[in-house]
């Protein structure tokens, strides 16, 4: 009977160590939990931030598209205008060409003209325009 009192009082201090332990661990659980919900709540409002950030960009990228597609139709009507300037600039330079100028082949026609245009030693499109004895 004494060894089972023995063994009883070891099973009950061996029983009373491990729930020691256990408890041990669960302060720590709790521990590393309370931390965690903390670290939890701190990241959920960087990504509120963050969300809120983005929703920002998104705002801006979307007016910066506006104002880049208005660009581009502005662009785009000036180069019609330039264009359209261009073909007449180019009719009223040919047109000052005199007649036998005008009537060379092609490779003849490019040399005279460049060799004439060179001598000339025009600054502006408008000095050759207004050279009223251009091709004397």
């Amino acid at each position: 009977m004494a060894t089972t009192m023995m063994t009883r009082k070891a099973t009950l201090k061996e029983t009373e160590g491990k729930l020691k332990l256990a408890l041990l661990e669960i302060k720590t659980y709790k521990n590393e939990n309370s931390q965690l919900l903390g670290e939890r709540a701190d990241s959920e409002e960087e990504i509120k931030k963050v969300n809120q950030k983005v929703l920002d960009l998104k705002g801006e990228l979307a007016e910066l598209h506006i104002d880049n597609m208005d660009l581009l139709d502005q662009r785009n009507r000036l180069q019609e205008e330039v264009n359209s300037f261009s073909s007449c600039l180019g009719v009223r330079l040919y047109n000052k060409l005199p007649s036998s100028v005008m009537d060379l082949p092609q490779q003849k026609f490019k040399l005279v003209v460049k060799d004439h245009l060179i001598k000339r030693g025009y600054y502006k499109i408008d000095d050759y325009i207004m050279d009223k004895k251009s091709w004397d």
